[in-house]
């Protein structure tokens, strides 16, 4: 327990009968906290364990994180594992910005449908070089809905596969966008998250849009 606690930055709570503080003590550490995260440059996903290391200025602080990752694919060609990845990936707190890119709402073709026409920083994702020496691109679009109570609903899935040219490759790495265009049917939800995610590396992007004109207070 001790070792397992240290490695993921929590605590262990033993010796005491009084559950409720240790509860309280959690919810205190928990209730004030940085999120950083990075993706490793190296391409070697050889699984070995491999060590994180923070440190701040500030004399006498303690930090509690997680200690190490084990150098692990992301890129799992199961669908069903895909799904799951994403809809844990719509319940996160904040947004991610693994990735950047833009989502602009556009006139609607239907009642109660969001059409959302997305630019992509090509500059996290990964291009894989075939045989004929095209550029291939593995990125997964997805979309998130939510009720006024903030509930997840539902999640939709739109692939982004696409084999480019050197031309178009070259274009595109000098400062151009990727360009994509997805919709929510209706009814229209209280709230959306859109994420853009890197298949290869696991980069992740995300933007949570509230489209309730009168949300809850």
């Amino acid at each position: 327990m001790h070792a397992i606690a240290e490695d993921t930055g929590g605590k262990v709570c033993i010796g005491s009968n009084d559950l409720a503080k240790c509860i309280r003590n959690a919810m205190n550490d928990s209730s004030h906290f940085y999120e950083i995260s990075y993706y490793p440059d190296s391409p070697d996903w050889n699984g070995e364990y491999r060590k994180i290391s923070l440190k701040v200025k500030s004399q006498g602080a303690r930090l509690s994180y997680r200690q190490g990752y084990y150098a692990t694919n992301e890129g799992n060609p199961d669908p069903q594992v895909q799904q799951a990845e994403m809809q844990k990936d719509c319940g996160e707190l904040l947004n991610a910005t693994g990735i950047a890119f833009t989502a602009r709402s556009v006139p609607p073709d239907a009642a109660g449908r969001l059409n959302f026409s997305l630019e992509i920083d090509p500059s996290a994702l990964t291009f894989t070089p075939a045989a004929n020496g095209e550029q291939k691109l593995d990125v997964e679009v997805g979309v998130c809905t939510f009720d006024r109570k903030g509930w997840s609903q539902k999640l939709m899935a739109y692939p982004l596969h696409a084999s480019l040219d050197a031309k178009v490759y070259n274009t595109l790495i000098t400062g151009g966008r990727l360009l994509d265009s997805i919709f929510v049917p209706g009814p229209t939800p209280a709230a959306v998250r859109v994420m853009v995610k890197d298949m290869p590396s696991g980069r992740l992007g995300s933007i949570y849009i509230q489209t309730d004109q009168n949300p809850p207070t």
